[in-house]
């Protein structure tokens, strides 16, 4: 119940200053849908009881939990038949959409938190076995920096 109440309590997109933060990533389809973030996000916090059966009903919370919404997106890493590969225009008509100069994301792992597209998108799920140490993101100063499990800071856009 307590996990259950935190949940509610977050949002599926946010944005803060002029960045996106998702956990997947935010598919052209979004834009297509027209909803603002706001709409996202209590469309999500709405639908998070619904049974598998009236999430059939529900296309906006269907679309929100399925393979190309913001929870499991990774268009902007791959090109398969589920994600195709985000173009660079298609990011750019996402971002210009919900007013945003980049977008951050995870659940896709790369091999070190770093940017795509320019700069446009910063990926940050790694592989912490390989790497031998975590890594994280800071953003100063309008530069994007990898935190390397020791402390070190390297530009990275």
């Amino acid at each position: 119940m307590e996990l259950g109440r935190w949940l509610r309590s977050k949002h599926l997109v946010i944005k803060l200053n002029d960045i996106l933060f998702v956990h997947g990533g935010v598919a052209p389809d979004l834009v297509m849908h027209g909803l603002s973030l706001k709409d996202v996000n209590e469309t999500a916090r709405n639908s998070l009881d619904l049974r598998s059966y009236e999430l059939v009903t529900s296309d906006t919370a269907r679309f929100l939990f399925g393979s190309t919404g913001p929870l499991w997106y990774r268009g902007y890493h791959r090109d398969t038949d589920v994600y195709p590969q985000a173009t660079s225009e298609q990011l750019g008509m996402t971002l210009d959409f919900y007013d945003a100069e980049a977008v951050v994301v995870g659940h896709t792992e790369i091999g070190q938190v770093g940017t795509l597209y320019n700069g446009r998108v910063v990926g940050i799920d790694v592989p912490v076995q390989s790497l031998g140490s975590l890594q994280g993101l800071l953003w100063k100063r309008g530069k994007w920096f990898r935190v390397t499990g020791s402390g070190r800071l390297k530009s990275i856009r």
